[in-house]
Formats: structure tokens, C-alpha cells, sequence
């Protein structure tokens, strides 16, 4: 009878790891990274962050990283992979723009085009600043956090402190473009005609991220799915439009493409503008839309129009969204 002699569990182990290796592609000096000191990504398996799905050798070897397309979440310790911005199909059709509050009521019809689900986040941002071509935000902090453009835990929230060329430059980056004035109108409108806001005809805190000026502001303090703060909330942390779209209504006012010009609809009414108004030729100012957290629930109709503000101008509640084809392309 021959007796079998096992072979060690300790060289079985040590071929299983060499099978793993060589099938890495290491690019860099070292397979095994010591933790970056800033993200300590190897913390969650000591030593290798090639073992971390996603994670990569910083060029000297000695650091670990996400790939491209990868972001570091600190909940979990890992790098997960980031699709891009969703688009909403945004169907074509005629609609009635304005009000009577706030503009002239006059019908407008819009190509298709597709409008971002959501606002563009700070790490949305910081990919292109990280491709050398936007500019990063005019400040780091937010209303109420020292720490805010930067801070992976605000990563999906919404970017702000930049202006008009800013977010101009960001969306031709990323293929797109920013709305019209029209666009961003119907889009907000989420297919219902003549109603005052993305979902209906009345409004609360429960319905977006507004009312946060102080303690005499409407929603002050008021939580919604635990965000409490009196400042930005993520992406996304209230109910979507008729058309998928998030925020439409409050948390940061949002850049659109065209000029300021107060009487600009009732311009359209008088010269019959109908098909995909393109805005005013001129102007000193650039229009914003949609209210943020620290406007009144008036601002937040989808018929309100932010102005005075040259495009040169960076706030903390005014960020941005793009679009894309339609009558203006891309």
C-alpha cells in the first residue's frame, strides 16, 4: 500500500496567488503597492491593491490607486466602476412656456433631444479638471461644510462655485451641451401642461431641497431620506419628474445656454417664435433656472427665471446639467 504524502496547504496557497499574478497587468514597478496615504486603498487587503477590483499601481509602484473609470468608495473600501451621466430621452412636442406670473404664456415646440438625470456632482466635475480641462471650483467649501469639492464623501452631490463658461466648458468635454431656456423649461415640466412645478400644483419639503436660507425658511432643518442639512443634498435624494429627471425643482440652480432678456418671451409671442427659441443673440447676462436650496418656493417653478448674474459670476447655488442633440446638437 503506498502511503500519499500532502503536499503542505501553505505551497498550495502560494500557487494559487502566483496563478492570480500572472494574469495581472501590472504597468508599474512594483505588483504590490504600499496605501496611498490619502485613500489608504490597500488597507482592505494589506499590501496589494492589485488584489482590489479596480485598483491599480500609481506609476512609482509604491502607491495604490482606482483605474479610469473606477472611484474610491470609502463605505465599502473599494474601487467601483462609474457609468457615465444617465441621459432622459426628452420627446419632442409643443407646449405652453411661462406663466402669467412670471412671463407671458406662448406656445413652443421643442425637438427631441436628451437632457442629464441629474445635476453634474462634484466627482463628475473633478474628472475633467483631472483631464486638464475645466477650471476647479472657485471654492472647496459649501454652505454649511468646510470641506466640499474634493471630499469623496460629497462626491454625489452636486457641483457648484462654478460659472457659466465653467459649465459650458464641462459639457462640450463631455460631448454635450448646456439646455436652451425652452429645453430646460419643458423638460422640467416632465410632460404635465400647465402645472407650477416638475410634479404638480403644490409644494413641500418632501418634494426638493429649498427653503434653507435660516431658521425662518420653510424647510429649515427638515430631513428627507436622513439628509438634514441646510445645504446641498445628493443627487437624486427626491422624487424624478415625469421625464426621469432628478432636482429639476431645488437644490442648486442650474446655468442655461441662453442670454437674459426680461421681455424675451413676449419677443417670441410677438414675432411668432415657435420652434426651438434659441435666445437672445446679446445680452450681460446669463439665465439660470430651476431654485436651490436657499430660494423660496416661488423660485422653484418651472416657469421661474434666475438672472442678473454675468457668466463670469460663481455661487454656491448655482451648478449645472447638459444636454445633448435636438435643434442644437451636439
Amino acid at each position: 500500500m503506498v502511503k500519499r504524502t500532502p503536499v503542505p496547504v501553505w505551497i498550495g496557497v502560494i500557487l494559487l496567488a502566483g496563478i492570480f499574478l500572472m494574469g495581472q497587468d501590472y504597468s508599474a514597478q512594483s505588483n504590490l503597492c504600499d496605501p496611498d496615504p490619502c485613500e489608504a486603498i490597500a488597507d482592505a487587503i494589506p499590501g496589494s491593491c492589485m488584489l482590489i477590483p479596480g485598483g491599480v499601481c500609481q506609476p512609482d509602484g509604491f502607491a495604490c490607486g482606482c483605474a479610469e473609470g473606477y472611484t474610491w468608495q470609502p463605505a465599502t473600501r473599494t474601487c467601483v466602476e462609474q457609468p457615465p451621466q444617465a441621459m432622459a430621452q426628452i420627446p419632442a412636442a409643443c407646449f405652453e412656456m411661462g406663466d402669467h406670473i412670471y412671463q407671458p404664456v406662448h406656445n413652443v415646440c421643442i425637438s427631441a433631444f436628451e437632457m442629464d438625470v441629474y445635476q453634474v456632482t462634484n466627482a463628475e466635475y473633478a474628472e475633467c479638471v483631472a483631464a486638464g480641462v475645466c477650471t476647479a471650483p472657485l471654492y472647496s467649501y459649501s454652505n454649511t461644510r468646510p470641506s466640499y469639492y474634493g471630499n469623496p464623501a460629497y462626491d454625489d452631490f452636486p457641483v457648484i462655485w462654478v460659472n457659466w463658461h465653467d459649465a459650458t466648458e464641462y459639457c462640450a468635454w463631455a460631448g454635450k451641451r448646456l439646455p436652451t431656456e425652452a429645453e430646460w423649461e419643458y423638460a422640467a415640466r416632465g410632460g404635465l401642461d400647465g402645472k407650477p412645478y416638475p410634479w404638480g400644483d403644490t409644494i413641500t419639503c418632501d418634494d426638493g431641497c429649498y427653503g434653507r436660507k435660516d431658521s425662518s425658511a420653510a424647510c429649515w432643518n427638515q430631513c428627507h431620506n436622513g439628509v438634514c442639512d441646510n445645504d446641498t443634498h445628493p443627487v437624486g435624494n427626491y422624487a424624478a419628474n415625469g421625464y426621469g429627471l432628478y432636482d429639476m425643482a431645488g437644490n442648486v440652480w442650474e446655468w442655461v445656454k441662453d442670454w437674459y432678456r426680461h421681455d424675451y418671451y413676449q419677443y417670441c409671442v410677438d414675432n411668432e417664435i415657435v420652434n426651438d427659441p434659441p435666445g437672445p443673440e446679446t445680452g450681460d447676462y446669463r439665465v439660470f433656472r430651476g431654485g436651490s436650496w436657499y430660494s423660496t418656493a416661488f423660485w422653484l417653478g418651472v416657469a421661474a427665471r434666475g438672472s442678473g448674474y454675468v457668466p463670469g459670476t460663481r455661487s454656491p447655488q448655482i451648478g449645472f446639467r447638459c444636454a445633448r442633440g435636438g435643434a442644437y446638437g451636439p
